[in-house]
């Protein structure tokens, strides 16, 4: 596709800049910049932003996960905090003791 677009003194000086670093055409660093900034909204789309839109998309067997999604979350991040209490709890069990100890004399 051919296209024609209008720059203004900035914008075309930093075309003009990217082209003689690179040693690219013009058109080439414009192709280039698209598919960039093309696969950098794609990402962002698909990141968790879009998670409740699959929300109701598979087969689970359950009916009323779509209608209690947010319920289901709840009980989903509650089970990640318990998770992560545990293993600090481990991870920070014999310091505490420690000190215990040693605040009882």
């Amino acid at each position: 596709m051919r296209i024609n677009a209008r720059l203004d003194d900035a914008a075309q000086a930093q075309l003009e800049f990217l082209a003689q670093a690179t040693g690219q055409s013009v058109s080439h660093v414009v192709r280039e910049s698209v598919a960039r900034y093309y696969a950098e909204i794609k990402a962002r789309r698909q990141g968790p932003v879009n998670f409740l839109a699959l929300v109701g998309k598979g087969r689970s067997g359950r009916s009323d996960i779509a209608s209690n999604v947010k319920r289901e979350l709840v009980v989903v991040i509650q089970g990640l905090v318990i998770l992560f209490c545990g293993a600090l709890e481990q991870q920070f069990r014999g310091r505490l003791a420690a000190w215990f100890n040693r605040a009882k004399g």
